[in-house]
């Protein structure tokens, strides 16, 4: 029971580091993106 428990503890947090991590590298993209976007509006000012 405990080797169960202690697999699906690791897994929980592996599949919860794995979202949060593609969730801060979508939002540094996504801030990227808008800096891009800005750069561009700022050429056509």
């Amino acid at each position: 029971m405990t080797t169960l428990t202690l697999i699906l503890a690791s897994c929980l947090v592996a599949v919860l580091g794995i979202t949060s991590f593609k969730v801060k590298a979508a939002r540094m993209e996504e801030k990227r993106l808008r800096k891009i976007r800005i750069r561009i509006d700022d050429r056509r000012g």
